[in-house]
């Protein structure tokens, strides 16, 4: 049977009541347009805390401050730069942001008391749904509540997936789900499937993209793609040589379960971030997510040919006739926005292979981790999705396959978690 490890959750929590929440005080925060440049500076102070700090610019008809108010869209102002959208250590200290409305918002009229700017705090253990990754730069990390403020416009803008990494926030905290699939789905797999109750603790971030050629060599170095290879998955990996720590599930504490080998792309990529929990996801979140709120079989609905061509590469629906994955991204992604979660790739998962018992009893559990090794448990590590060769029975958010740990596969890929709680 699975592993519960639930206390994690509740350390985590231990560690976010301790400390007063951030907080700006709007009264103090200021918005001023040079008459000359039309730059426009915002100045706000954070209070209690070190915190991610995102900027809203609202408007209103009236000019009474009292409003009513209403955002001008996140594309309106993805320009500002300073201390905005990344994490504010300088707690009591004087902070700018900086925007330039004649480039993101050139239609728009800026007139005295019809324009505000709202600073906002989001403690650093529950940061906005937007995290990137500046694979170019060490310790560059930025946070936006909607995927409309990112600086390059869309996620799907090649940037995205090549020199930046875009992760999306997935609320897990509290939410339950049916994980496993029904008999009727595929009899051959009901073994490995059993369907039982699954209540999540804690909300973390996966890659919208599985890792990309480019995005890889950003952090591992070697012999760069073309820029036709770049946006094709990252192949011919291992579990082990991504990971290289073994021992998971550990028993231990959170940090202890997640660490990972020395010199690994998991670890090369934590190190070039500044972030210490990038692995890959246990099966539990990534069903979860790829179900993205669906019972169906796939998260596009019941497993129809026309529907499923439209969100997965696999056998069907390979007018290439390819056996290794195609560019991430060009399908249409789940409902939260998660591109290529079924089909294309297998992706690499934490939790070890198991089947009948081993996997589920059919009781509800919280938080599982995978059940322990033991004689009774394949040599293989979980893999999900399916891949562009899988027949259309594993285009399926159940679906279960394995993999060696030291196994090499073309069709392997890598999809990053990161629990959502940042330094």
């Amino acid at each position: 049977m699975r592993e519960k490890l639930t206390v994690w959750a509740l350390a985590f929590c231990a560690m976010s009541v301790w400390a007063a929440l951030p907080h700006v005080d709007q009264d103090d925060v200021t918005l001023v347009q040079d008459s000359v440049s039309h730059l426009v500076t915002v100045t706000y102070t954070l209070r209690n805390a070190p915190a991610v700090v995102t900027l809203d610019i609202q408007t209103n008809v009236t000019g009474a401050a009292e409003g009513p108010w209403a955002s001008i869209g996140a594309v309106n102002f993805r320009t500002a730069e300073g201390a905005v959208n990344r994490v504010v250590r300088e707690v009591g200290v004087p902070q700018t942001i900086t925007w330039k409305p004649y480039v993101s918002w050139p239609g728009g009229r800026y007139t005295d008391g019809r324009v505000r700017a709202v600073v906002t705090a989001w403690a650093t253990n529950a940061p906005p749904d937007y995290m990137v990754v500046d694979l170019t730069r060490t310790n560059t990390v930025n946070f936006y509540v909607t995927a409309d403020a990112l600086p390059e416009g869309d996620v799907t803008n090649d940037l995205y997936r090549t020199d930046h990494l875009v992760m999306r926030k997935v609320h897990g905290a509290g939410a339950m789900f049916r994980m496993g699939g029904l008999a009727s789905d595929d009899p051959n797999s009901a073994a490995y499937e059993i369907p039982h109750l699954v209540t999540l603790t804690n909300d973390y971030y996966l890659s919208v993209f599985t890792v990309t050629k480019q995005q890889y060599w950003r952090i591992m170095g070697g012999t760069q793609p073309s820029a036709a290879d770049a946006v094709f998955p990252q192949t011919s990996i291992s579990w082990n040589g991504i990971r290289g720590n073994t021992s998971w599930p550990s028993t231990g504490d959170f940090a202890t379960a997640h660490a990972v080998g020395s010199g690994t792309f998991f670890d090369k990529l934590r190190r070039h971030a500044g972030l210490d929990w990038f692995d890959f996801a246990t099966e539990a979140c990534w069903e979860f997510a790829c179900r993205a709120g669906t019972d169906y079989p796939a998260y596009c609905g019941q497993l129809d040919q026309t529907r499923l061509a439209k969100i997965a590469w696999y056998q069907e629906n390979n007018p290439d006739g390819r056996m290794t994955p195609y560019a991430v991204g060009q399908l249409e992604p789940n409902a939260w926005g998660f591109y290529d979660m079924l089909g294309n790739g297998w992706e690499l998962c934490l939790d070890w292979l198991s089947m009948n018992a081993n996997y589920s009893d059919g009781s509800a559990v919280v938080e599982p981790v995978g059940c322990v090794k033991s004689a009774s448990v394949s040599n293989k590590r979980a893999v999900r999705g399916g891949a562009v060769n899988m027949p259309q029975y594993g285009m399926r958010s159940a679906y279960r396959n394995g993999a060696g740990e030291t196994q090499v596969n073309e069709r392997y890929v890598i999809r990053l978690w990161h629990h959502a709680v940042v330094r």
